[in-house]
């Protein structure tokens, strides 16, 4: 007894030693502990250690959670952590710490893609001026200094611009000029800052030789790691009159969005002037000059790889513009040639020394003879016309008169040795006439007549050398209808039918390759209220095996009447009709072992095309129902009476004593229980 306490007690030690503590565990704290945090569930704490107080998070819940630095606050005191909402519904994080009489704010924002915080440097300088010479500071006084700043998504990324005077800036700071809505007209002072008219404002930082180094900033939909609206920066630029919306720019400007930038260049009063580069979201890029707003002058265009060189006139491609480039890693060239911006003229690609394309554009449209990669012809207006030649995988080639750009005619296609492999017509771009493929050794391997698409008549397919028929089946609309047949590659029968709107009817049989009938199947046609239905009816055998079938049925009308199945020789299912309309269910286990015999009783009498039948699959269980443990013991005996059961089953145990009714005989049946909780 003494040894089990022993090993008890050594037991618990070690389970409670197992368990990790708190990484704050009998740590100085600089500020209670925050548990859960509202924003993202870690938990805060800031620790006094040696060099000072140190804010820690950590998702400790979560399997890999570890403590995170927040941020170290030197020889500080916290006095308060609480969240504003600054930029959109996210929360963000604020310490309010003081040193030597100061106070200092941090601001942190969350960020569920790396579980940690991050620094929101954007905000600081706000943060700074707010805590600037206070004697009294605390989160009321800091949120409502906050609720005063313009909005601004704090958190965004800025794009580099490579201009020190831009790149410098930091968006949080500069003085407001002004709100604009969506068409530029300056917003009612009295709006409040939601208000979707005023999707803009301004701010101004520096002022040089009557101009203002301006930002303006659009409101943008919520990012991956926003929840509501936001402002960011759209456009920067020198501006003379930052009060109007747009039209005073003078000097260099960038236009940006979604952290990147778009474009970079200069203005000259209010319009684009001299050299821009505009960049795209693939890594795009575009380089010329504009001339009073508009592009002017040569072009290059770098568009993933390939790039176009050109004149733009008043803002429209043309003349010819050179093309270089890679496709799958090959180089290709060329060129276009453009009028007033829409393609027209010569156009041309070559490809390692080959013309692969080549043809003429008329105000935009392809017109006149044309090769393509993928064959060649003649264009009317755009459109196909006449007779083309098309390039088929692994060197064929079809030929096809087109109109109206659709297949019009017979199309006759030859591989690379020049063999015949397939003939089709069409009308109006469908197949509507023969449709024949052909072996490379000139045997036919399928033949077919189609109708506006659909096939119609018997459709012939052979082996793929031609030599033996492995299907001979007939269509009507598109269907099956009439003779169905199936060869194996021996040429020796496979399924013989009669197809009817798509469904076998009559009698369905298959063979293996020898010839031997392996399934026999009978279908019929049932009065289903103003329809009929075709359902198996008569004799049903399957599954040859071993000289005889394991699966054989009788079936009346879709309906079982009588069946054996059997599986290597043992029984599995048996439905048996005896006398006085008697039937009898019988089960067995995978060993051919009885497991149930249930006896059956009636018919339901039904009349079909004037004549009545006796339909035994209504038959209800009337009689001894035996159940059966696989070792052939009996396991429980009952009596139904119309289908219903008379007294209580008698049960058994496997070695054949009976174990139910107890002594007192039946027990009376349970009362009925509604749960409406459930």
């Amino acid at each position: 007894m003494r040894s089990f306490l022993l090993l008890f007690v050594l037991s618990c030690s070690v389970s409670v030693g197992a368990l990790a503590e708190p990484f704050y565990n009998a740590k100085p704290l600089a500020h209670p502990l925050i548990k859960s945090s509202q924003e993202s569930g870690a938990t805060l704490a800031f620790i006094r250690e040696a060099e000072g107080v140190v804010g820690y998070s950590c998702l400790c819940d979560s399997p890999d959670g570890a403590p995170q630095v927040l941020d170290r606050y030197g020889d500080a005191s916290v006095e308060s952590v609480f969240y504003a909402s600054l930029d959109s519904d996210l929360q963000t994080l604020v310490v309010l710490s003081r040193a030597k009489g100061q106070y200092a704010l941090h601001g942190y924002r969350f960020v569920p893609s790396t579980g940690t915080y991050r620094r929101l440097e954007t905000l600081q300088p706000a943060l700074d001026r707010i805590a600037a010479n206070r004697k009294v500071l605390n989160a009321a006084i800091v949120q409502k200094a906050l609720g005063a700043l313009p909005p601004y998504a704090y958190g965004a990324v800025v794009p580099v611009t490579g201009i020190v005077e831009f790149d410098t800036l930091n968006p949080a700071d500069g003085t407001l000029v002004g709100y604009f809505g969506v068409d530029g007209v300056p917003a009612s002072a009295g709006q409040p800052a939601e208000d979707p008219h005023r999707d803009t404002y301004k701010k101004t930082f520096q002022q040089r030789e009557g101009r203002w180094l301006t930002l303006t900033y659009e409101r943008v939909s919520p990012g991956d790691e926003d929840v509501g609206a936001a402002y960011s920066v759209s456009r920067m630029a020198w501006e003379t009159r930052p009060q109007l919306y747009r039209g005073s720019e003078d000097g260099m400007g960038a236009i940006m969005g979604d952290r990147q930038l778009w474009a970079l260049g200069s203005y000259a009063q209010g319009k684009k002037s001299g050299q821009w580069k505009e960049f795209g979201p693939s890594g795009d890029e575009s380089t010329g000059a504009y001339v009073d707003g508009v592009r002017q002058g040569p072009w290059v265009i770098s568009d993933r790889g390939t790039v176009s060189k050109g004149m733009i006139v008043d803002d429209f491609y043309e003349g010819r513009w050179t093309i270089e480039g890679y496709d799958d890693e090959v180089l290709m060239s060329g060129f276009d040639t453009y009028k007033h911006g829409d393609f027209d003229g010569p156009s041309e690609r070559v490809r390692q020394g080959e013309v692969i394309q080549r043809g003429d554009f008329v105000a935009g449209i392809q017109h006149g003879d044309w090769k393509m990669p993928w064959g060649e012809g003649r264009y009317v207006q755009g459109v196909r016309e006449g007779r083309w030649t098309l390039k088929v995988e692994g060197g064929g080639v079809q030929t096809v008169d087109f109109a109206a750009d659709k297949m019009h005619g017979e199309l006759r296609e030859v591989d690379a040795a020049g063999v015949l492999r397939r003939v089709e017509h069409y009308r109006a771009g469908v197949l509507d006439g023969l449709k024949e493929t052909y072996a490379a050794n000139g045997k036919l391997t399928y033949s077919a007549h189609y109708a506006n698409g659909q096939i119609e008549g018997r459709a012939l397919t052979y082996t793929d050398d031609g030599a033996v028929l492995l299907s001979d089946i007939s269509w009507r609309y598109g269907s099956r209808e009439g003779a169905f047949r199936l060869y194996h590659p021996n040429g020796q029968p496979d399924t013989v039918a009669t197809y009817e709107k798509d469904e076998p009817i009559g009698n369905v049989q298959s063979f293996d390759a020898n010839g031997v009938l392996i399934a026999d199947r009978n279908y019929c046609h049932v009065p289903d209220g103003k329809y009929t239905r075709i359902k198996l009816c008569g004799k049903q055998r399957g599954a040859f095996n071993n000289g005889h079938f394991d699966s054989e049925s009788d079936y009346l009308f879709g309906n079982e009447q009588s069946a054996r199945h059997t599986q290597d020789g043992r029984n599995v299912r048996e439905v048996l009709l005896g006398p006085d309309d008697r039937v009898t269910h019988k089960e067995y286990y995978p060993s051919g072992q009885l497991k149930s015999s249930e006896a059956r009783q009636g018919f339901r009498l039904i009349t079909v095309y004037g004549r009545e039948h006796k339909d035994y699959s209504y038959a209800k269980r009337e009689g001894e129902t035996v159940y059966y443990y696989p070792t052939g013991v009996v396991e429980r005996r009952m009596t139904f009476k119309d289908d219903k059961i008379v007294g209580c089953y008698t049960g058994y145990d496997e070695a054949g004593v009976q174990n139910f009714p107890p002594p007192g005989g039946c027990p009376p049946p349970k009362p009925v229980v509604f749960n409406f909780g459930e």
